[in-house]
């Protein structure tokens, strides 16, 4: 028997209305929405590097998602703003590293305890349609972020 444990959600593009009634072992965050706004990078610091961050869009999901599966929570990072890639969409991967890992640390100390899980970004952009967030930079830019988004993660939570 799989225990319930193992199965999750992914409530994408919409807002927090309603709760499955079965049970949720977890949740991810992608396209997750929370007062009309996704939580994703592009939202939360829209403005450039070193802007105060917009967290009300992920404050709810996550104050929402935790009341039904604790910190069980995976947070998907990904959706570039255009201020950190020059490219006016958010699967290009930024243009300096250091802006996401900056944005990955104050989401990890922030959440600090309340997120279980992080994922580095959402799929490969496989269709090549324009501003969708799925990753469309190279396997060697993935490996490198992943590498040092790691100990990142790990310094903070």
């Amino acid at each position: 028997m799989i225990q319930p444990s193992f199965f999750g959600n992914c409530l994408e593009n919409t807002d927090i209305t309603a709760w499955p009634q079965l049970y949720v072992g977890g949740v991810r965050t992608w396209f997750s929405k929370y007062g009309g706004s996704e939580a994703h990078w592009l939202n939360i610091q829209p403005t450039g590097p070193g802007s105060t961050f917009v967290w009300t869009a992920l404050d709810g999901v996550i104050n929402e998602y935790a009341t039904h599966v604790g910190n069980n929570i995976v947070y998907c990072f990904g959706m570039v703003p255009g201020w950190a890639n020059g490219s006016g969409t958010g699967d290009v991967p930024p243009t300096h590293f250091s802006d996401l890992y900056n944005f990955v640390t104050a989401v990890v100390t922030r959440y600090r305890g309340r997120i279980k899980y992080y994922e580095i970004w959402n799929e490969i952009n496989n269709y090549g349609a324009p501003d969708t967030g799925w990753w469309s930079g190279t396997l060697a830019q993935m490996v490198t972020i992943a590498t040092n988004v790691y100990p990142l993660i790990k310094a903070a939570d």
